[in-house]
């Protein structure tokens, strides 16, 4: 389980999952519940994108940064 904080070393893709999500500080999540979560999201990227299975670009990652946040 993974534990929600306001502050912390959380990444990027954890806090975009906290948000999308609406958690609250203290709640606990499943790690598969957000892995799965983030794999989607990966995938959805990806096609929309027409990027193959390799390591994002700087410019890409930025990208799914944002695709993320705001999806």
């Amino acid at each position: 389980m993974i534990t929600v904080k306001s502050k912390g070393l959380q990444t990027k893709e954890f806090n975009a999952y906290i948000k999308r999500f609406n958690l609250k500080e203290g709640q606990k999540v499943k790690a598969i519940d957000f892995i799965e979560w983030i794999q989607d999201e990966h995938k959805q990227f990806r096609k929309l994108n027409n990027i193959e299975d390799r390591p994002y670009s700087t410019e890409e990652q930025k990208r799914f940064n944002e695709f993320i946040k705001e999806e």
